[in-house]
């Protein structure tokens, strides 16, 4: 996918879910400058409107938004995702971990579309149908690891910059 390391892109390495490894900042760190995770393609369940947002402007763990995941989850089949999860269903492509608790963060980029009851549609055809909803603030949960998660919280929000027309709150 790239040469950068791993946390550049919000996966984690191949080490595994560094935030349940270790509440320690410099550990963590190590661990995620390890290999990268391996490149999938899986499946993330939302709503219409959060799936907009995701297309704009990536996916973040919920604990960066005040929940307690410190995770992205997902599926690697799209058959494995339930109704009740949501309805609309993210194709991502990139580093992402098996099991359920994928990666830290998702950029837009890896986002290729959305499967609804109307189909599957590409981000740019979203995008052109339906303006992104503003995005709420993040902000890193209070743990061990908070300086952290400013940090890729920082990374992510450049992420969404550096993409023409690409704006964060």
């Amino acid at each position: 996918m790239t040469s950068l390391p791993s946390r550049e892109f919000g996966s984690f390495s191949s080490v595994g879910l560094v935030v349940y490894l270790t509440d320690d900042a410099e550990r963590a760190r190590r661990l995620l400058a390890g290999p990268s995770a391996r490149y999938r393609r899986w499946f993330h369940a939302t709503t219409p409107e959060a799936a907009v947002s995701a297309l704009q402007y990536g996916l973040v763990p919920s604990c960066w938004l005040g929940g307690d995941c410190c995770a992205v989850c997902g599926h690697d089949s799209r058959s494995d995702v339930h109704s009740h999860q949501g309805e609309a269903i993210l194709l991502v492509e990139g580093a992402a971990l098996p099991g359920q608790l994928k990666a830290w963060w998702v950029p837009a980029s890896a986002i290729v579309g959305v499967f609804t009851d109307d189909g599957f549609s590409t981000r740019a055809e979203v995008l052109a149908r339906a303006p992104a909803p503003a995005l709420s603030k993040c902000r890193p949960c209070r743990c061990g690891l908070s300086d952290l998660c400013a940090e890729q919280i920082s990374r992510w929000r450049a992420l969404g910059r550096a993409r023409p027309g690409g704006s964060r709150t």
